[in-house]
């Protein structure tokens, strides 16, 4: 895991992407975690019948995969404070999701270092799935 220090931390830097492939397996698993057993998540004839073209990926799944994707970049001089997202696409079993960001803003105020970070996804047809997101990061100080 990376060590970011704030003070080194530049406007536009941009965050180390992640990419996921997303499986029915993981659907399931996250389903059980979260107790959100909607059969669009893991049954593809219901998707279908639904009109889908398949189980959909669990949106409150592509927050937490956000989440890891700031963490590891951050390293544990940072935590999460708030992480909003807009969803503009469905995101399906099988797709492979790109999860990218940068950094939008920095501050220090009353002792606090904030970093705000602009996030998205998209998916293998460089369709944007996740827009207009971003993380709120806290950094405490750590020795150089």
């Amino acid at each position: 895991m990376s060590q970011l220090n704030f003070d080194d931390l530049e406007i536009g830097q941009s965050i180390t992407p992640y990419q996921k492939e997303i499986t029915l397996v993981q659907n399931v698993m996250y389903a059980s975690a979260t107790w959100d057993f909607f059969r669009i998540h893991y049954d593809a004839e219901y998707a279908r019948n639904k009109g889908l073209k398949g189980p959909v990926c669990d949106g409150q799944m592509l927050g937490a995969l956000l989440v890891r994707m700031v963490s590891e970049w951050a390293g544990e001089a940072a935590s999460l404070k708030r992480l909003k997202l807009s969803y503009k696409k469905m995101a399906y079993v099988g797709d492979t999701l790109k999860f990218t960001g940068r950094v939008r803003c920095k501050s220090s105020v009353n002792c606090e270092n904030q970093v705000i970070c602009e996030l998205s996804i998209e998916n293998q047809k460089g369709e944007i799935i996740v827009s207009d997101a971003e993380a709120v990061l806290s950094f405490r100080s750590i020795e150089k």
